[in-house]
């Protein structure tokens, strides 16, 4: 709620006089909330603007804004506010009003007023600390205005983080489903659009993001030619294309290439599952592990060796099928993870490359165990009797391993390049990032009218005059006092030479005159017969019309209207009679004028 020093403040009145103490503790408040910010005071003396102050986050001004002239707005903005903006649009109802995002008009009767009800262009103002003024040009008489203030600075630290976080997720949601390098109007218009609402979104603001970046304003819809000639929309595809290339490239490292023979991640991973299985269910593996775990009971150096060097390549003898299909797409065998086709982080994809190269050593490894174990002379403790193995056994378990390594040594690598791809997806979707810095941008609404009560719009109607009236009939000149009557309001602080020429400014020039004269016209004494008196006492009326040829100076004409005598000499009666007249007057302060006319 304002207080009443704030009302009295906007009113323009003077505070009540406060104590010692309450006056220092106010300049103590003032010097703790931020020393040297400025305050909206109207100067002194004529400045050539009309000055208003406003108070935008209640949305009020402290008087009836003026027409015809400049108006210079002063007000207080948010703190770090960086930037301002004003934007207005004036009609003749008063139930205009404008949406969230002070884009469009609404109220029904102000919407219909197409002649009126406009939205303004950007107006910016200058800040000094918090106080803001703004500039205004002329605005239009007996109309009812909204101003939008729009004020602009950058995001805190938090939502800066938060903002990136969506940006990123809604550049990865759009674009991982993209196949092609290029992409269609429609495509990129889509995509661009729900970028920048999660961009929007994320940053909260009501309106823009920093102007000159991809995101500033919506892509306009359009194909063919016109989606050729949008510089914007090629600006954006670039950008895009930058994620989608590397994007693409690890598309193609997972399908393979068939023509040169390499084989798809699937098959891979495939082929793989169906040797590891092989190599686990091979009966010649589980005599080495059980021969070798029953030696170990009476020798401390080879169950150490059991735990440590050869745990891992021996576990292979008693992994479930669930878990060797998990090592088969480079996941843990104890959890699962994304699959290597399901990977979007270049350090998953590493993690990926890691297992299958400790999976590919484990399986030479645990070849070369099986040589050990049958070649190590009968004193080893390696030594194991693989009775009633063959030769042939033996050489059928260890191809089942040098091709289950191989196949783990040729996803490790496109494990690697995989995530070689990533990372470069990753820097252009940073690059992305940067180019969408968000400025928030907070918008307030205020109402205000050129249309005032009677006392305010009596001054732009009526204004007071003083001059000379001539009649050339009766060969009389006096000054008189009177008052003009305009058609159409009119604000006497505007020079007219600036409102534009004679003709446009004909409306605001021309007025009806009603006065009375300041002098008597009556003739007649010192021997000469009366022939005319005035018609009322003193005074003889003045009516017609004028035109203002300067800011200050009118020329008119019209019928000076007295009382005459009868042209019969035998006749003494005096009767209504008028002549014409031209004048020469000034425009003088209407309050004053009348009040001394009619006094």
């Amino acid at each position: 709620m304002r207080s009443s020093d704030d009302s009295a403040r906007l009113s323009g009145r003077r505070p009540a006089r406060r104590s010692v103490i309450a006056w220092m503790a106010a300049a103590a408040a003032i010097a703790s909330s931020g020393a040297g910010r400025a305050q909206c005071v109207k100067p002194a003396g004529d400045t050539g603007f009309a000055e208003i102050i406003v108070n935008a986050k209640a949305g009020t001004f402290d008087d009836v804004l003026q027409f015809d002239v400049p108006v210079r707005l002063c007000g207080t903005a948010p703190d770090g506010t960086q930037k301002v903006f004003v934007r207005y649009a004036g009609a003749r109802f008063a139930d205009l009003g404008v949406n969230d995002k002070c884009s469009e008009i609404t109220g029904a009767q102000a919407a219909a007023d197409t002649q009126h009800s406009k939205l303004s262009a950007d107006f910016p103002g200058s800040l000094d600390g918090t106080t803001f003024r703004v500039v205004l040009p002329r605005l239009e008489a007996e109309r009812y205005y909204v101003f939008c203030f729009d004020f602009r600075k950058m995001l805190t630290a938090e939502q800066k983080q938060a903002f990136e976080q969506a940006a990123r997720a809604a550049i990865d949601e759009q674009l991982r489903g993209v196949a092609s390098g290029s992409l269609s109007c429609a495509d990129s218009q889509r995509l661009h659009a729900a970028l920048r609402a999660s961009l929007l979104a994320a940053a909260g603001a009501d309106r823009v993001i920093t102007p000159g970046t991809l995101f500033d304003e919506p892509i306009p819809a359009g194909g063919g030619d016109d989606c050729l000639k949008n510089k914007k929309l090629q600006a954006f595809d670039d950008a895009a294309a930058s994620v989608l290339a590397p994007q693409i490239l690890r598309q193609k490292i997972l399908a393979g290439d068939p023509a040169s023979g390499a084989l798809s991640y699937a098959e891979l991973q495939q082929r793989l599952s169906e040797r590891l299985r092989a190599v686990a269910g091979h009966p010649l593996l589980h005599r080495v592990s059980a021969g070798l775990e029953a030696k170990a009971q009476g020798n401390p150096n080879l169950h150490k060796l059991l735990r440590t060097d050869l745990a891992e390549p021996l576990a292979l003898a008693h992994r479930s099928g669930a878990e060797m299909s998990r090592l088969a797409m480079g996941q843990s065998p104890a959890e699962e993870s994304k699959p290597l086709d399901e990977v979007w982080e270049p350090r998953d994809a590493a993690a990926a490359a890691g297992r299958y190269d400790g999976l590919s050593k484990s399986l030479d490894r645990l070849s070369a165990l099986v040589d050990q174990t049958a070649a190590a002379p009968a004193t080893s403790d390696l030594r194991v009797d693989l009775a009633p193995a063959g030769q042939a056994e033996i050489t059928e378990l260890k191809r089942d391993l040098a091709a289950a390594s191989g196949l783990a040594f040729t996803l490790s690598g496109q494990a690697q390049q995989v995530g070689e791809s990533l990372v470069e997806r990753n820097e252009a979707r940073e690059a992305l990032v940067a180019a969408a810095k968000a400025q928030v941008s907070t918008i307030e609404v205020a109402n205000g009218s050129t249309v005032g009560n009677f006392a305010t719009a009596q001054n732009y109607y009526i204004s007071a005059d003083t001059g000379i009236v001539y009649a050339p009939q009766i060969d009389t000149g006096v000054t008189y006092l009177g008052a003009n009557f305009y058609l159409r309001p009119v604000n006497k602080d505007a020079p007219l030479r600036q409102l534009g020429t004679f003709a446009e400014t004909f409306p605001r020039r021309f007025a009806f005159t009603l006065g009375l004269t300041v002098q008597s016209i009556a003739d007649g004494g010192g021997g000469n017969p009366q022939t005319r008196d005035n018609l009322f006492g003193n005074q003889a009326l003045v009516v017609g019309a004028g035109v203002r040829v300067t800011d200050m100076i009118r020329l008119g004409t019209g019928a000076l209207v007295f009382r005459k005598k009868d042209s019969n000499p035998l006749i003494s009666r005096f009767s209504t009679a008028a002549t014409y007249y031209f004048t020469a007057s000034f425009d003088l302060n209407v309050a004053k004028s009348l009040g001394g006319l009619f006094k």
